[in-house]
């Protein structure tokens, strides 16, 4: 399972059309200072001799952020932050000559992962890794960003949110959909 943060906090406004660059700017800033202090936070780690070395690393690299604009939970407006690193299948054999187990390959783990000695029990998230990365964003950064966008949505109150939808005459063969606010064509 991946290392999944969601974080709510409510504004008290109603918008139920697009937000202004400068407002979407803030809620990107937000996404990318939740994934630094998550690569922040997700360091340190004593691999030994336990991994390849072009295995460790994998769930920093596995932090990223996106933003949304509506959800089938019922959120409108959002950042999310997650991790998607992947099990590796390990090449070679393990000293007693057996090949490393395949199980698992190509699942998410991040949930799992938690520091050496740390208490941690079946079924709960208590010492989890993520979940420190959780509590710090919510201490650290919501309250400043709920507060940075609650002003920007303010100042911008008198300005017309239109949403348009625009649609093609004729769809061609090499018709891409660009999203706005991923920037990425699919």
């Amino acid at each position: 399972m991946s290392g999944k943060v969601t974080i709510t906090s409510s504004l008290g406004l109603k918008l139920n059309e697009v937000l202004f660059e400068s407002e979407m700017r803030i809620l990107e800033d937000l996404g990318e200072q939740s994934q630094a202090l998550a690569w922040r936070q997700w360091t340190g780690w004593q691999y030994k001799n336990n991994y390849p070395k072009d295995h460790q690393g994998t769930s920093f690299r596995g932090w990223k952020f996106k933003l949304f604009q509506s959800s089938a939970t019922g959120l409108i407006r959002g950042v999310e932050l997650f991790n998607d690193a992947t099990k590796k299948q390990r090449k070679g054999t393990k000293k007693n000559g057996q090949p490393y187990s395949s199980s698992g390959v190509g699942n998410t783990y991040a949930r799992y992962v938690h520091r050496a000695g740390a208490t941690v029990t079946a079924g709960s998230d208590k010492n989890r890794e993520w979940v420190l990365v959780r509590d710090k964003i919510k201490k650290e950064l919501i309250p400043q960003a709920t507060k940075a966008l609650r002003d920007e949505i303010v100042n911008n109150a008198g300005k017309n949110r239109v949403q348009r939808s625009y649609r093609a005459d004729k769809k061609s063969s090499n018709a891409q959909t660009f999203d706005i606010l991923t920037q990425t064509t699919f």
